[in-house]
């Protein structure tokens, strides 16, 4: 007989001890044991077991099982999380220049997140504040145009008219133009960029009228003024009522302001300075051939498809308006995807946001994320480790890992909450402020009274807490408190996961330090770089053709004006493309006029032939000089004497122009031609000035102008000034570049301070053994190095061979042409984060060198 005791089955006793309530267990569990081995005796071990396991899952009843739900559970949670932000507290201060430098940071790279964000968010979400929205479209139609169908957003005038008086489902129509005018005061004068539309507008878009009545737009006599345009005007004085004289085009008429408005949000692709009645944009139009963008606000319920197939009638009534332009459909564009597909919607609203400057930041505040979480783990896994006493002794008195976890990631979530604070102000203060000026834009941080912002920083605040604590809390908790108290639980060692992280912290570095010279290599290049033409000493005066000859007379008596030219307009101020063909090919190439003198004026270098002869009337009418990229693009030889077409008429090459930048150094350069025209057509006056003596010769020809025409501003610009924006935009960008590797080398030495740190830690009586034994400083110092040489090294050679690849893809989307990224910059970033990690583990190593052995031993 075997002398085997049997007993209950192990998994279902086990079951029971995990659902049923501690309180009854015993009982329960005492009552199905008995049960067991009476059946036993019985039964035999098959039924008993058989029976035993049923006994425990027909107990599973929602009165045996452990609940949670009393007073006095709910009291100890609270209780025991007061206590937990108490001890997070007391650390977080007894440890105050790690957390310091923990909070600082997190704190970076909050403030750059929040930037990205606030861009970001710009850019997509646009035209979304309207109460209506959701029932506002944009008329679409499309088109059969070069050998495709287009889609184009607008209709004729004609078209809107019947929509708005014939159609079911649609509430209101809104018809909307866009020029510039030029707005005339006493004494000045403001260009302006006017929308002519109707009273409507008011009644579709969420723009609230802050002073008089929208009704009165129905006048012609009426306009609408922006709050800040108004204030421009009449500073604090009540706007409505004041009288201001408009030139739209060549002519000029008289308004009565009717309505003062609310400014539009940044992100509204309509921000209309004046509002104009409709008639004005094209006096004595022809309904049926002039166009506008109408936007059509349907009645509440109605669908959009019934309405869209309703509209499908007018594409007959167009195409019988105009035989050369004919409608294939008509569709409705939302208005709040309106800017998102202005590329797909010809001649529409808005622009398409631009995606370089939001995947730069992104990544850039991506990288700062990165690099601030794992500094942030391998100085806590440091700081942590100190308090390993601590740790073993709460397990002796009961604590278990779980609650150790959630006590550590307390005392982060604090830090966290701590450091998204500080980002914040960082953010508004400073960050922000910073971006609106390099870039233009007009972002601000709304915390309050913005939900999606509200919900970004919530979030990023729970994935900082676990992102950055989770590892550092269950490393730390995990020590045994035996070995603890025995010192066999080694706080240093290898950490290969903090050394991984360290290494790819510097590889991060790498890649910014090299994008951050990089930059500033590019932009040294550019800001030198040679534009083709002269533009030093130059000062373009803006007129119109009625005071030209009048101005130019007066001007030529100054004696500080050296020479002069005209033109329509000036050199990379001048956007006029037009389809040119030679023989069977064709190109859209940069059509620019001037008088027969400026391209030899501006210092434009002949390659071939001549310049314009203003003695041949011929020059005049029938003579054009062309850039050497038109003829590489046509594939010309013998291009002196070539006939060009032009919008149908024919001019000859006189002359090849060397390639010279009509517009910005990123957009190259493209096939460009110069048309001479007679000083009766232009409307610009370049003006050569003796040298040192710019600003004065504007001031000069300012008071000249004011005796010519004294109601119209003077209008003047350097022409050495044409690229300023461009450069800043340059200057900008290497300012972020070289910002964002400021920020990745300093959390980088932060993270090798931390690693440093706790290895010294960890080897302390090392140390000591070692200096008692007669080891020299140097020695020591070599002993760290080499534990942290390989990280730097690899860092540095993993870091180059990515930088060469990404910054090259970074430097190609900003600048096109650019210098490759070769050993200087390599070299430079490498020597610099050499010495970075020198510089802080010889801080480090202070310590050691300070260190009495006789009391480290001691203590150990």
């Amino acid at each position: 007989m075997s002398d085997r005791i049997e007993k209950p089955p192990r998994w279902a006793d086990r079951f029971l001890g995990w659902y049923c309530n501690p309180k009854l267990l015993e009982q329960i569990q005492g009552d199905v044991h008995e049960l067991f081995y009476w059946r036993l005796e019985e039964k035999g071990i098959k039924q008993a077991k058989r029976s035993f396991a049923w006994d425990v899952i027909r107990l599973f009843r929602w009165s045996n099982i452990k609940r949670k739900s009393n007073k006095t559970q709910n009291s100890n949670n609270i209780g025991m999380f007061k206590n937990y932000f108490k001890i997070g507290l007391r650390n977080l201060w007894k440890q105050r220049m790690p957390s310091t430098i923990n909070m600082i940071g997190l704190s970076l790279a909050v403030g750059c997140c929040l930037v990205a964000f606030k861009y970001i968010e710009f850019q997509l979400v646009r035209d979304s504040f309207h109460e209506n929205g959701d029932r506002i479209y944009l008329g679409t139609h499309q088109a059969f145009e070069e050998n495709d169908v287009h889609e184009y957003g607008y209709f004729s005038w004609a078209i809107g008219d019947l929509i708005r008086e014939n159609y079911a489902g649609v509430k209101n129509v809104v018809q909307y133009n866009t020029r510039g005018v030029e707005v005339n005061l006493t004494n000045r004068s403001f260009g302006e960029y006017a929308a002519f539309t109707t009273k409507e507008y008011f009644d579709v878009f969420s723009f609230d009228v802050l002073y008089g009545e929208k009704e009165v737009l129905a006048g012609k006599d009426k306009i609408g003024l922006a709050e800040q345009t108004a204030k421009r005007y009449f500073n604090d004085e009540y706007p409505i009522g004041k009288t201001v004289a408009i030139t739209i085009g060549s002519e000029s008429y008289e308004f009565e302001v009717g309505v003062v408005f609310e400014e539009a949000p940044n992100n509204s692709s309509l921000r209309p300075e004046v509002i104009i009645h409709p008639d004005f944009y094209t006096v004595d139009a022809d309904p049926k051939e002039t166009t506008a963008n109408f936007f059509l606000e349907l009645e509440e319920g109605v669908a959009v498809q019934e309405v869209l197939g309703q509209l499908q009638s007018l594409v007959e009534v167009q195409n019988g308006f105009n035989l050369d332009r004919k409608y294939e459909a008509i569709g409705l564009e939302p208005l709040t995807t309106m800017a998102k597909n202005a590329d797909r919607i010809r001649y529409g609203i808005g622009s398409v946001p631009p995606m370089a400057p939001m995947i730069l930041l992104a990544c850039i505040a991506s990288f700062m994320l990165i690099l601030a979480t794992f500094n942030y783990i391998n100085i806590a896994t440091a700081m942590a480790t100190r308090r390993i006493k601590e740790i073993g002794i709460r397990k002796v008195i009961g604590s278990k890992r779980g609650q150790l976890v959630v006590q550590f990631l307390t005392e982060n979530f604090i830090l966290c909450a701590l450091a998204i604070s500080v980002g914040c102000l960082l953010a508004a203060g400073f960050f922000i402020p910073k971006f609106n000026v390099i870039s233009g834009s007009t972002l601000e941080l709304d915390i309050l009274n913005h939900a999606n912002l509200q919900i970004f920083l919530l979030g990023l605040l729970f994935f900082l807490t676990f992102a950055s604590g989770a590892y550092p809390a269950f490393f730390v908790s995990r020590f045994k408190p035996v070995r603890i108290f025995r010192g066999a639980e080694k706080v240093g060692g290898k950490r290969r996961f903090t050394m991984a992280l360290l290494t790819f912290q510097f590889v991060l570095a790498m890649i910014t330090i090299v994008a951050g010279v990089s930059s500033v290599q590019n932009n040294n290049l550019y800001e030198s770089k040679a534009w083709g033409y002269n533009q030093n000493d130059k000062l373009v005066v803006n007129l119109s053709k009625e005071n030209f000859q009048a101005f130019r007379s007066e001007a030529m008596k100054n004696p500080n004006v050296l020479d002069v030219a005209a033109s329509f307009n000036s050199l990379n101020n001048h956007w006029d493309f037009r389809k040119m063909k030679v023989g069977e090919l064709e190109y859209e190439g940069q059509y620019l006029r001037s008088d027969a003198y400026y391209p030899e004026f501006m210092e434009i270098p002949l390659v071939e032939g001549r310049y314009f002869d203003k003695k041949l009337p011929s020059d005049l009418t029938s003579a054009v000089l062309v850039n050497e990229a038109f003829v590489k693009a046509f594939q010309l030889e013998d291009f002196v004497g070539t006939t060009v077409t032009i919008d149908s008429a024919n001019f000859q090459v006189v002359g090849v122009l060397k390639d010279y930048f009509y517009s910005s150094f990123q957009d190259g350069i493209e096939p460009a031609v110069f048309k001479a025209e007679a000083d009766s057509l232009l409307t610009t006056l370049t003006f050569q000035a003796r040298s040192g003596t710019m600003i004065a010769l504007r001031d000069e020809l300012e008071e000249t102008w004011s005796k010519v025409d004294s109601e119209t501003a003077f209008s003047a610009h350097f022409q050495s000034d044409v690229r300023e924006r461009e450069f800043e935009d340059m200057r900008g960008l290497r300012n972020v570049l070289v910002f964002t590797a400021s920020l990745a080398v300093l959390l980088s030495a932060m993270g090798l301070f931390g690693l440093v740190s706790l290895s010294i830690s960890a080897r302390f009586k090392d140390f000591g053994i070692k200096k008692v034994l007669g080891a020299s400083a140097l020695s020591l110092l070599r002993d760290v190095y080499k534990r942290f040489s390989f990280i730097v090294l690899f860092a540095v050679v993993a870091g180059s061979l990515l930088a060469v690849k990404v910054v090259s893809l970074l430097l190609v989307s900003v600048y096109g042409e650019h210098l490759p990224v070769d050993i200087i910059p390599l070299g430079l970033a490498s020597l610099l984060l050499l010495i970075v990690a020198a510089l802080t583990i010889n801080i480090q190593m202070r310590r050691v060198r300070l260190m009495n052995p006789a009391e480290t031993l001691r203590t150990e």
